[in-house]
């Protein structure tokens, strides 16, 4: 049920919340390939690979709390680091990408 219009609040179960996703940058920093690739994997669950390792995710603070959770049983806290960027919506209306966003790029494996 919708509190107010002007507010992004809802009642759920008695109790007020927001509705609402943040924007995060998360990169990461790890070792050895086959937790590399768990990271990986688990965050392709959540968002988009805006480069190697590189993920761009909306998340709500609950799936955010989730993913790090996570992330921690995977990476090898010694050696490995992961970064978390949130970015406010007017941080996020003025990221750019070089090259553009149309352009498809594809990852060349060499045999």
């Amino acid at each position: 049920m919708l509190l107010n219009g002007n507010t992004k609040k809802y009642i759920h179960s008695g109790m007020p919340f927001k509705a609402r996703k943040k924007f995060v940058v998360i990169c990461y920093d790890v070792t050895k390939t086959k937790l590399r690739k768990k990271v990986a994997d688990e965050l392709e669950k959540y968002g988009e690979r805006a480069n190697y390792s590189v993920f761009e995710c909306m998340l709500t603070q609950g799936q955010l709390i989730l993913l790090k959770e996570k992330l921690e049983t995977i990476i090898d806290k010694r050696t490995d680091t992961i970064l978390y960027y949130p970015l406010c919506v007017d941080c996020f209306a003025k990221m750019q990408k070089q090259p553009p966003v149309n352009i498809k790029r594809e990852l060349v494996v060499a045999a």
